[in-house]
């Protein structure tokens, strides 16, 4: 999903880079600094996935250690029958 959203962006960027070469200077530093404005945004949010993406991992690991100390120590009484 998130790649399909990147493709639109740099479709929008180029459809957009092409506009802007007729258009005036003023207009092109309005451009610009939205398109780095999203470029940067682009980027927090990688990071942010990123981050979120190792928590979640972490937070699996430790329920998946859960899951198995509960399995053992439910099934003790028929280890030791």
């Amino acid at each position: 999903m998130e790649i399909n959203q990147l493709k639109n962006t740099l479709l929008a960027a180029w459809i957009s880079a092409i506009l802007v070469t007729t258009i005036p200077d003023e207009h092109y530093v309005i451009f610009n600094n939205w398109f780095q404005m999203s470029l940067t945004l682009s980027h927090q949010r990688n990071l942010k996935n990123e981050e979120d993406n190792k928590t979640l991992e972490f937070l699996m690991k430790k329920l998946k250690y859960k899951a198995l100390i509960y399995t053992y120590l439910h099934n003790f009484h028929l280890i030791f029958q």
